[in-house]
Order: structure tokens, then C-alpha cells, then sequence
């Protein structure tokens, strides 16, 4: 885990949650949790601060919080073991969704269903993502209360848990369908374009020949 990348979103959203559990850390910026386990087992503000490595300006801005869990498959409500009997496949998408300037990658269960997440919240584990002998996955989870949360995964070892966004608004569904007759309005003129283009160039060539 790089914990500069996770540095980074808790001082943007000014929250981080240090989760202690038998086994080790596990890091939460409330809308998402890190496997930080290869972490010691800091405590206390201060102590917390010198690890993570936030210059005392920064400090002020972020609340920071203890909490004690005794399972992984509790952490803070969210299930890190291994097997979850109700886990759902999902399936990335290729197209992302951008509002506001952040891009979300959308995901597609089963059931047809699509989960939203912040790409921003995989820095942390982007080393691990990148790693060309990880054996990457995704899955969808349900929580006790009942909303689904996606699970990223590297064989059975879940890395981190994304809680999914809400970006869907009937004025961004009316831009993105106004975005998409453009698109598509633009194609179109753009295969006529290169119609009339060849169609130049092939009288070109005959009147080139007949001389």
C-alpha cells in the first residue's frame, strides 16, 4: 500500500479512520478501507500523524479516529475474509463515467445493476494493481444494512474495500444523452466527410487514367 496516495485523499476529505484489529491495520478514509497490515499497531494522534507522515499544518485539518475490530470479516461492517457466500461477480466496464472532473469507473452486476467508484480512491493500491503477476479482481459484497460495496481483490487477499458513489442525476442523464446525439451527429458527418472524400479521389484517378 502507498501511504502517500492515502495521505493524499484524507487531506482532501479531511477524515481517516485507523482500524485495529488481532491481525494488524487497516486504514479507512470513510469512503473507502486499506489492508495496511505490514503497518505497527499506531495509536494516538501524534503517533498516528508520524507515521502516516502529515506535517502538523495538515494535522489541524484531519480528523482522525480509533477503532477496534477483532475479525476481518467485521472491519468496521465490512467483510475483508476471504469467502463471502454472498458475493457477486462483476464486470468492469471499458466506458467511465466523468462529472465534475472526477472519473468514476462503473461496474455491472449480474442482475444488471452498475456500481459507480471514484478511480481517485485505488490510488493506495495502485502499485498492486499494476503488479503483472497479481491476480486482480473485483466483487461486489453486501453490507448487514443492506448496500452493496465493491471489494478489490488479488487472488483471495481482498486489498481494499470502495464504497460506491451516487452520480446518477436526471440533468447528468440529459447532458450525457445531449453529449451522445453529438457524438453520434458528428459521426456521421465524419463518415459522410470521408465518403465524399474517397469518392474525390477515385474521379481523380479516373480522369488521371483516361489521359
Amino acid at each position: 500500500m502507498k501511504i502517500s496516495k492515502f495521505v493524499q485523499i484524507i487531506k482532501d476529505t479531511g477524515r481517516c479512520i485507523v482500524i485495529h484489529t488481532p491481525s494488524g491495520i487497516y486504514l479507512s478514509t470513510s469512503h473507502s478501507i486499506y489492508n495496511a497490515e505490514e503497518l505497527p499497531d499506531i495509536t494516538g494522534k501524534y503517533q498516528i500523524a508520524a507515521v502516516l507522515d502529515i506535517e502538523p499544518k495538515k494535522l489541524k485539518k484531519i480528523h482522525i479516529e480509533e477503532e477496534s475490530c477483532e475479525s476481518r470479516s467485521d472491519i468496521i461492517g465490512y467483510d475483508f475474509s476471504g469467502a463471502d457466500a454472498g458475493e457477486m461477480e462483476i464486470d468492469k466496464m471499458t466506458t467511465a463515467a466523468v462529472v465534475d472532473g472526477c472519473t468514476y469507473a462503473a461496474f455491472r452486476c449480474k442482475n444488471g445493476e452498475l456500481l459507480f467508484f471514484d478511480e481517485q480512491l485505488l490510488a493506495p493500491i495502485k502499485d498492486r494493481i499494476k503488479d503483472q503477476e497479481a491476480y486482480l479482481n473485483y466483487a461486489a459484497r453486501i453490507h448487514p444494512d443492506g448496500h452493496k460495496y465493491i471489494v478489490v481483490k488479488d487472488g483471495f487477499e481482498i486489498l481494499a474495500v470502495i464504497l460506491p458513489s451516487k452520480i446518477l442525476t436526471e440533468k447528468y442523464i440529459n447532458s450525457l444523452t445531449a453529449f451522445y446525439r453529438c457524438c453520434a451527429d458528428q459521426y456521421t458527418w465524419e463518415k459522410q466527410a470521408a465518403a465524399r472524400a474517397e469518392s474525390t479521389h477515385t474521379q481523380e484517378e479516373a480522369v488521371e487514367d483516361d489521359e
